[in-house]
């Protein structure tokens, strides 16, 4: 975990991860899920796990495009629990830059349940961005003395490719209809 920063629970901007790794498992934005009401058998104390959507309403059958774009709680949970697993989860996230150790095999992970530092967020999403290609971010560019001599400088080496472009491409689709036409 990168040491002392504050962590906070990414929620709904967690669901791209999720979404991404179905993309690596050969699923396509068109590929159909089930967004239906779910209900896992957890063990005492709780009986079940049964997350809602935020608007309230009950979806079937729909595509993981629409899924995304909607936020619909209960797809991104059963894609978790039906195609996925936390294995091929944390795997996404960590390729990302996002330190899992600490997180619990426990089904709200999808909705971003877990606590991340923002930086690390920040370098995931810049992943994105990126084309697929690894992201480390920095709070500074570089550290200089007043007169210009240049004490640090942050590193501007290739980064390795931790994404193919397919399915990064597809994903920054998906993730344009959400500001286009989302939540």
């Amino acid at each position: 975990r990168t040491s002392g920063l504050h962590t906070r629970p990414p929620a709904s901007s967690f669901k791209p991860f999720v979404y991404l790794a179905a993309l690596e498992k050969g699923m396509q934005p068109e590929s159909l899920i089930d967004a239906s009401p779910v209900a896992i058998a957890m063990p005492a104390p709780q009986k079940t796990y049964a997350p809602s959507n935020y608007d309230g309403k009950r979806y079937g059958m729909i595509s993981m495009r629409d899924g995304l774009v909607k936020s619909i709680n209960t797809a991104a949970v059963n894609l978790l629990h039906d195609e996925i697993g936390f294995d091929r989860l944390f795997d996404v996230l960590r390729r990302a830059g996002v330190d899992v150790s600490e997180f619990k095999r426990q089904w709200g992970v999808a909705l971003g349940s877990n606590g991340v530092p923002l930086i690390e967020m920040v370098g995931a999403y810049g992943v994105f961005a990126n084309g697929g290609n690894a992201v480390v971010p920095h709070a500074f560019s570089a550290i200089t003395t007043a007169d210009g001599k240049t004490l640090w400088q942050c590193s501007s080496r290739r980064m390795e490719r931790v994404f193919s472009r397919d399915d990064i491409r597809a994903l920054n689709g998906m993730l344009e209809d959400v500001v286009r036409e989302g939540t």
